[in-house]
């Protein structure tokens, strides 16, 4: 933690090349067990800055703490669920056991399946495009939303039973008492990149 803390703080300094991406962490074995590739998950330095702007800017919608930020590779290990994206076929969702100063689940979109390009250069990666607090009672909808439209792929009953005692609200489209930390089914969004990457791959690299 405290290296990428270093490295958030030299981004939001400016003292990295402007091109350089972001290792912000590995794929974690949850992920991969809902399809996701063993890949690098890269975030890039303007995401870095939107995702810790204040509210102060008028532009903001993020907030998020520099030291909140570098918790979020170790809380992905272990998110309170996740669900496929139904704004994007190619990103998964991830809602964390961590909380913003609005006392807000943080959400991570991943695109998986990406292409990293630096100069002559180029790899398969999992991007991580946004990270924020849903507002309100964002979290509960998501899931029961997700749920209802058969997008959720996991989630751990325990994690979400803590997101109540923080949060005052409750889940009102209950599976819990089917599912107890486990995977639920593999990504769509994850499957249909990965086919998408393969046909890349076997027609550009050699």
């Amino acid at each position: 933690m405290t290296i990428l803390l270093d490295i958030i703080h030299a981004v939001l300094e400016n003292q990295l090349p402007y091109n350089h991406g972001i290792q912000f962490c590995s794929t974690s074995a949850l992920l991969q067990s809902i399809g996701c590739a063993d890949l690098p998950v890269i975030i890039g330095q303007q995401h870095i800055k939107n995702i810790t702007a204040s509210f102060d800017d008028e532009n903001s919608q993020h907030d998020i703490s520099p030291e909140l930020l570098a918790k979020v590779p170790e809380a992905l290990e272990h998110p309170m669920f996740v669900f496929d994206s139904p704004a994007r076929s190619d990103s998964v969702v991830a809602v964390l056991d961590l909380y913003d100063n609005k006392n807000q689940a943080l959400f991570v979109c991943i695109h998986v399946n990406g292409f990293l390009r630096t100069g002559r250069n180029e790899q398969t990666v999992n991007f991580i495009t946004s990270i924020y607090g849903k507002r309100n009672d964002g979290t509960q909808a998501q899931f029961s939303r997700a749920a209802k439209e058969n997008r959720l792929l996991y989630f751990d009953s325990k994690l979400i039973d803590n997101m109540f005692k923080k949060t005052g609200f409750k889940i009102k489209y209950n599976f819990l008492n089917n599912f107890d930390k486990k995977v639920i089914k593999l990504s769509s969004n994850v499957k249909n990149t990965a086919e998408d990457a393969e046909k890349y791959n076997r027609k550009y690299r050699h």
